[in-house]
């Protein structure tokens, strides 16, 4: 049975989707009062919370009244393949990943044509090499 969400905010139905898509995160979701020092090593693991986040935030880029056309474009060109709603937000989030990790751990504002950028090169691509291709992009921009 599926938890009731018509009671919370439209941003909050997004999180509560987004956490249900991800058995694999409830044990962190249902502990996360014990979790509020914890930092999750980004070599190593992955932080659930940010994961969602992260979800919801191309949500509702999609959401928008006027996305980004690359990012439409990207979509639809995922959507063509085959891959599922859930998979091409995860794709999205893998190209949105390299300028929001120069923004956050830099301090720089977010470079909306880096990220429109790398939508319009990726579109259509298979998910593990857009995968491997921003794990480069994140190589340069930590110098690793």
């Amino acid at each position: 049975m599926q938890p009731k969400t018509d009671i919370l905010s439209e941003e909050d139905k997004l999180y509560a989707e987004a956490m249900l898509e991800h058995d694999e995160y409830h044990g962190f979701f249902d502990n996360a009062e014990l979790l509020h020092d914890y930092q999750f090593d980004p070599q190593n693991e992955t932080n659930p919370f940010l994961h969602v986040t992260l979800q919801v935030i191309i949500e509702n880029q999609l959401r928008d009244e006027k996305p980004p056309k690359e990012l439409v474009r990207f979509y639809d060109s995922m959507a063509v393949k085959g891959l599922s709603h859930h998979m091409i937000i995860h794709c999205i989030v893998m190209v949105f990943s390299p300028p929001f990790l120069e923004c956050w751990y830099h301090h720089k504002p977010f470079n909306k044509k880096w990220y429109r950028r790398l939508l319009k090169k990726h579109a259509g691509w298979e998910p593990e090499d857009i995968q491997a291709s921003m794990s480069l992009e994140l190589q340069k921009l930590f110098g690793e």
